[in-house]
């Protein structure tokens, strides 16, 4: 994990390579929300025009050197962004592009 500026915001770039052994998962929402009227004849629905991205995979750290900056970078994180890669979008690791939101949720 290290200080990364993205967009002009403080941030934190999770770059751990994921073990591709275990799979990659990846869920996609459009939030949406329900409103009902107090006569119940009549439903508003908000509908969210941005996707959220859940994206879940295992990493293994080799050194102590890795474990130890994940752990300071986690003990300083306070309300800076966490950015990690689009693994499925595949590229090849250490060929990263720069850090930009086509590339990173």
């Amino acid at each position: 994990m290290i200080a990364i500026d993205f967009n002009g915001v403080a941030a934190f770039l999770l770059d751990d390579v994921p073990e591709w052994g275990r799979g990659i998962s990846l869920d996609a929402r459009i939030p949406s929300a329900y409103e009902r009227s107090l006569t119940g004849k009549e439903t508003r629905r908000q509908t969210g025009d941005t996707p959220r991205l859940a994206l879940k995979w295992t990493s293994i750290l080799a050194s102590p050197a890795q474990v130890t900056n994940l752990r300071n970078s986690l003990q300083t994180l306070a309300q800076q962004p966490v950015l990690c890669p689009f693994w499925p979008g595949g590229f090849d690791a250490g060929a990263m592009p720069t850090a930009t939101a086509q590339w990173y949720v």
